[in-house]
């Protein structure tokens, strides 16, 4: 009796992983039964009311496209799309991005068309994280988005990746707001739903909200945040985020007026990423020490520390970073009132972001500023006016609001100054941009 139920339970088996290999290749019966046997013959087997002869069911997996050992799995239709997510993976990881996207999005055809929802979320998490790495913010917003409406997460805490990657993508094309409304919505689920807590998806979660408040100024906030990622990456052992927390955590410190502290926490962890040759690390925590003894006035020092910086970021190659480095390094010559220094810088940054597209905003708008301010240190007052509006309107673009207040507060009291009528407008604007950002302050 168990060896009738052991056939009746393979032929059922073999006949369902036919059917789905002949739906897969959008074959009907008559064209895979065609010279192999009869249409009846075919459909017995799929129903597995019979048992294909391992020759025809040869000639049929050859026929599909796939093995004969395909065709008898337990479900093979599992494997292939776990494999293909595999390859995927190493595909991003050799930035063969074309054919990780090609991939992943057959998966989520497939697992969609006949039920796999864990498979399907795994790869329409992993088609949003290509996205984002191909630069194609907006089709990731949308797809994180649409697959949240639809609803396609089984689980609390599958719906929080998929927040999480909407924060990702809103990021990174620049809306910092709705990024952190993305990652607040997943930090939330965590405090609501224990199935939902995972803590190696809460460390990034808390991580970008760090980020978020210090993008918007809220410095105590962005330290409180980072603090506490900073206590769950030391106990999951996460190497990598402890450290940059840490040195965020001095940033935030240098920004709430804490600059000794920032200097020491600074210069403690430079020590320990120079031992461990982490190279960018300590091309960041140099940049960041530059910043802070401009700040001081301190400009030898801030100096000395810029240019090992930028030595390092070229070397990396990283251009993003460099652009930056290229930037500040601008404005501390600018402070020093050396023009012409200050401009090569600007030169670089402006090189650096033709090669990478500029597609950062903030970088892009603080290079307009910055030049902007050498013309004006230089008496091109209409020049300077013309570089801040390209700025304003990038910031205003990507809602950065506060930063585009401070922007038309300065531009007012520039054209104030040199009486020109446009100073009216611009106070209305900064006006403007200060009641947003309270209003966004309010709903928070």
């Amino acid at each position: 009796m168990l060896l009738e139920v052991d056939i009746e339970e393979r032929n059922r088996l073999i006949g369902k992983n036919l059917r789905k290999y002949r739906l897969l290749k959008g074959m009907t019966q008559d064209e895979l039964a065609e010279g192999l046997c009869s249409v009846s013959q075919l459909s017995k087997v799929e129903n597995g009311k019979t048992y294909g002869n391992r020759t025809l069911l040869r000639q049929m997996a050859q026929r599909l496209g796939v093995s004969v050992e395909r065709i008898e799995a337990v479900d093979p239709l599992l494997e292939e799309m776990t494999e293909s997510l595999r390859l995927a993976k190493d595909a991003t990881v050799t930035n063969n991005y074309p054919m990780a996207i090609e991939l992943v999005r057959e998966v989520a055809v497939k697992s969609r068309e006949f039920g796999y929802p864990d498979l399907l979320i795994e790869a329409v998490l992993q088609q949003c994280r290509l996205l984002v790495l191909m630069r194609d913010y907006q089709a990731a917003i949308r797809l994180a988005a649409d697959s949240l409406a639809e609803g396609i997460a089984q689980k609390k805490v599958q719906e929080v990746r998929l927040q999480y990657e909407l924060g990702q993508a809103y990021q990174m094309a620049g809306n910092v707001i709705a990024a952190y409304d993305a990652y607040t919505r997943a930090d939330e689920s965590f405090d609501s739903s224990e199935e939902a807590h995972d803590d190696d998806v809460l460390l990034p979660i808390l991580f970008n909200l760090a980020q978020c408040h210090f993008f918007m100024r809220n410095y105590r906030t962005a330290l409180r945040y980072a603090e506490k990622a900073e206590l769950y990456a030391t106990r999951l052992t996460k190497y990598m985020f402890r450290i940059r927390l840490t040195y965020m955590k001095a940033g935030y410190l240098d920004m709430l007026g804490e600059s000794e502290k920032a200097e020491g926490i600074y210069l403690e962890t430079l020590r320990e990423v120079k031992d461990n040759k982490l190279l960018f690390d300590e091309a960041l925590i140099l940049n960041s020490l530059a910043m802070l003894y401009k700040k001081r006035r301190e400009f030898g020092q801030a100096v000395t520390h810029l240019r090992r910086s930028i030595q390092l970021l070229e070397l990396l190659q990283d251009d993003q970073y460099l652009c930056n480095a290229y930037l500040d390094g601008a404005a501390i010559h600018l402070e020093m009132q050396e023009f012409s220094t200050s401009h090569e810088y600007v030169d670089k940054a402006f090189e650096v972001g033709r090669k990478m597209g500029l597609n950062t905003y903030r970088e892009k708008a603080k290079v307009l500023h910055l030049h902007g301010q050498l013309k004006r240190a230089q008496g091109d007052f209409a020049g300077y006016a013309e570089d801040l509006e390209q700025a304003l309107a990038i910031l205003d673009q990507h809602h950065v609001l506060l930063e585009a207040h401070e922007l038309a507060v300065e531009m007012a009291e520039a054209f104030d100054e040199a009486g020109d009528s446009r100073a009216l407008e611009m106070y209305r604007k900064a006006t403007a941009y200060h009641k947003r950002s309270l209003e966004f302050g309010m709903r928070r």
